[in-house]
């Protein structure tokens, strides 16, 4: 008889781990912060393991702690620890612990043993302290500040750990916030050319206002005057009157009796337009004249690309994963960013047939969650394949972008007109 065989029952995971280590996590953060002291004797140790490896900073640290289990509730996943932003973080609590450590290698002259020992001592009589519910002073940057001063100590000297945390701090801000020390200073230096502008064209008004003022003043001065001309004057304004009037009719007289010549031609100047008709006005060209800066129109906005920017990294890592799982090996080499669609380019290994990606174009839509995947096999004149995905946020496209763009050839031209840009 055959033997029956014995169906094997697989063990059901705890589906709520997540969930627990988030209610672990707040607890003893809520326990080490407490009101005004750490709350029993769960408290006093996550509050001294808190000391103990960040130092002065041990509050932001059960902060933080207590941020990310409220993250695990609500998301019910881990986060991405390798994030950009995160590792800007990561760059920037370096840098602080370093920085806050340093008195230490100041006191005991850079000796290496000595900073150890004395960060030790430290913390042990913080740790005492905390257990028997003294009052306590936190001092420099726990056990990882001591450890990282000691690596810098031996690397760049005291003076150039200074110079180093400094550097790491404003690194982990730019990579944190995503803004650019270069955008900051243009920034900067194009707000102080629009106000030195504004501030010479105010002064130039104000100037031309005063001169309009005193020519009117002149022309007040000029109207007053006597009411009534002196008798004397009379007689002689009468007698200039009748020569006058004697003077016009003899003129008018010869005019009709000589027959009238033709006005001649005068030349015509390089700089006039003539109409053929009357009514029309000859336009003269101005050689002094100066197009406007580019410091008059707002700088672009560069908040939403460094939003697209996060997830680029993110679609090229999902786009190899989904063509590995068909069995095509593609590679991203290049990725053009639009304002409202971004391309990767992707170099396939030799002897892939391009009708084999064309066809998981659905697939590579629902990996990467998006509405439609254009894809451009070949891309002209090159031996990769674009695959087009539409950003998640628009980036807005300014005229001063464009205009500072345009190319040597096509500078001077003049009908030059700004209609946008494409992903290239």
């Amino acid at each position: 008889m055959a033997k029956k065989k014995k169906r094997k029952h697989k063990e059901k995971s705890f589906e709520y781990t997540t969930e627990v280590w988030a209610l672990a996590l707040i607890l003893l953060s809520i326990l080490g912060i407490g009101i005004g002291s750490p709350l029993g004797l769960v408290g006093k140790l996550a509050r001294a393991f808190a000391v103990f490896l960040v130092g002065t900073w041990d509050v932001v640290f059960l902060i933080f702690t207590l941020l990310l289990g409220l993250y695990l509730i609500l998301k019910r996943e881990r986060p991405n620890f390798l994030d950009n932003r995160l590792i800007g973080l990561y760059i920037l609590i370096v840098g602080i612990l370093v920085y806050s450590h340093l008195k230490y290698a100041e006191v005991n002259n850079g000796d290496i043993s000595l900073i150890f020992s004395s960060s030790i001592n430290d913390l042990m009589a913080i740790f005492d302290a905390i257990m028997k519910n003294l009052v306590f002073t936190t001092k420099g940057g726990g056990i990882i500040g001591c450890l990282l001063v000691i690596a810098f100590e031996f690397l760049f000297d005291y003076s150039g750990t200074k110079i180093v945390a400094f550097v790491l701090m404003i690194l982990g801000v730019c990579l944190f916030t995503g803004i650019s020390i270069f955008d900051i200073i243009k920034n900067s230096y194009d707000k102080g050319i629009n106000a030195l502008e504004k501030y010479r064209n105010r002064e130039t008004e104000e100037d031309v206002e005063e001169e309009n003022v005193d020519e009117d003043e002149d022309i007040e001065e000029e109207v007053e005057g006597p009411e009534e001309a002196p008798e004397e004057d009379l007689d002689s304004r009468v007698l200039i009157t009748s020569l006058t009037e004697l003077n016009e009719a003899a003129m008018n007289q010869i005019e009709k009796e000589e027959p009238k010549e033709e006005p001649e031609e005068l030349p015509k100047s390089e700089h006039e337009v003539v109409f053929n008709n009357d009514s029309d006005i000859a336009p003269v060209k101005n050689n002094n004249y100066k197009l406007p800066s580019l410091n008059l129109l707002n700088p672009p906005s560069k908040k939403k690309s460094a939003n697209n920017q996060a997830s680029v990294e993110k679609n090229i890592a999902i786009l190899e994963e989904v063509l590995q799982e068909f069995g095509i090996t593609g590679k991203v080499v290049e990725v053009n960013t639009g304002p409202s669609v971004t391309q990767y380019e992707m170099e396939l290994k030799a002897g892939t047939k391009l009708s084999r990606l064309v066809s998981i174009n659905k697939e590579i839509s629902l990996a990467l969650a998006k509405k439609d995947v254009r894809i451009q096999a070949p891309i002209p004149g090159k031996r990769t394949v674009g695959i087009e995905i539409a950003n998640d946020t628009t980036s807005p496209v300014s005229f001063r972008e464009i205009l500072e763009k345009i190319p040597e050839n096509k500078a001077n031209s003049k009908l030059l007109v700004g209609l946008g840009k494409n992903i290239m």
